[in-house]
């Protein structure tokens, strides 16, 4: 009997390889979802052992990155546990350090229904993050991943086991802020609550910074597509800034308690443009479907600075010439405004004025516009 008990236990050694370094409360599936891009439905079903729950990536791009969590660091090869539902969907899977520092790329054709697949790692060096993305339009699904060997880091090892009481707190997991990044928390599926319905931009100070209207959003993004979920805990991390008012150059504000319009100028200041007869000057002949009202609970998000009383463009004004040259103004500078620029700042020719020569001899030529994140994101 003692010799049956060996033989059971060498053979579930040898189906059921270890975990190099594990340590009891830690495993090798992933722990949370960092971030997912809105094409995948119920990102949160990838976490944990296979259980027959998926995430979906229901188009090209969509894209998911998992936590392997605090005390846990992958080092060997990848599983991952998959449903393929239409032939021909295929991956990327990226493996990034505890810095977001890309490892390794690997990526395939998803061939079978339902299968499970390894990837081979051969950086050598530990992961925590993994980014699976959708390469086609083709729909799949991810049940889970799991790393074949990973490790505990050495500074979690070294802590010293405190007691659990109600003193006891955990380390927050350091993130890396990156500006311009949109989130949200995912949709909880309560419609009493409002928490899931807002949406943050990281600014250069690592804050996140909410939009307080739809249409203040809209004044810096076309569309929602680039809005990333991502869970309460990571979201936590991110500590709350300064709301995000209108984007320069774009609409022209008003609040319902006072009919003064105002042009935006970066940083949020609010320029009274004094004059119907300036309005149409600088905006043209349609200058009233510009107008949007700004709830006065944030009209407080902007300053006020000093009135427009000639026709002269504020700063923050995306205008085009005749020739279709297009052209930023900010403080008695004209910027030309190359094709990638345009595209990559996110401008849009529903808010181009136009701009006579007579006008632009008021400007001082300063060359081309460059990604000047300034410009290129509220904060």
């Amino acid at each position: 009997m003692r010799s049956l008990s060996f033989f059971l236990c060498f053979i579930s050694i040898i189906l059921f390889p270890l975990s190099t370094h594990a340590q009891e409360g830690s495993d090798a599936y992933a722990d949370s979802v960092y971030q997912a891009s809105n094409q995948v439905y119920q990102p949160e079903s990838a976490l944990g052992a296979p259980d027959g729950s998926y995430a979906q990536f229901l188009e090209r791009d969509a894209s998911l990155i998992l936590d392997m969590g605090a005390e846990e660091r992958g080092i060997g090869d990848l599983i991952f546990t998959y449903q393929v539902l239409n032939f021909g969907a295929s991956y990327r899977v990226e493996f990034l350090n505890e810095d977001f520092e890309k490892l390794q790329t690997s990526g395939a054709i998803l061939s079978t229904y339902d299968a499970t697949t390894t990837i081979s790692y051969t950086a050598g060096l530990p992961y925590r993050y993994v980014r699976m993305t959708s390469t086609e339009e083709d729909v799949w699904k991810l049940d889970n991943i799991q790393a074949v060997t990973y490790e505990i880091p050495e500074e979690i090892q070294e802590q010293p086991q405190l007691p659990d009481t109600s003193q006891t707190t955990e380390e927050p997991v350091v993130t890396n802020p990156s500006q311009g990044l949109l989130l949200k928390l995912p949709d909880d599926g309560d419609v009493t609550t409002q928490n899931d319905s807002a949406v943050y931009t990281i600014g250069s100070d690592g804050k996140r910074h909410g939009f307080p209207t739809t249409t203040s959003f809209q004044s810096w993004w076309k569309n929602f597509s680039e809005i990333e979920l991502i869970d309460s805990v990571h979201m936590s991390e991110y500590e709350l800034g300064k709301n995000v008012v209108i984007r320069p150059g774009t609409y022209l504000v008003k609040i319902v308690s006072d009919p003064k319009v105002y042009a935006v100028e970066p940083g949020g200041i609010l320029r009274w443009v004094t004059t119907e007869e300036i309005a149409r000057s600088l905006y043209g002949d349609q200058w009233t479907k510009r107008v949007v009202d700004i709830p006065d609970a944030f009209f407080t998000d902007y300053e006020i600075g000093a009135p427009i009383e000639t026709a002269v463009h504020p700063s923050g004004t995306v205008g085009v010439l005749t020739s279709g040259k297009v052209i930023y103004l900010q403080n008695g500078l004209s910027y030309n405004i190359p094709g990638d620029v345009y595209q990559s700042m996110r401008f849009e020719s529903n808010f181009l004025v136009a701009l006579s020569q007579e006008t632009m001899d008021l400007y001082v030529d300063a060359g081309n516009l460059t990604n000047d994140p300034t410009v290129q994101f509220p904060f």
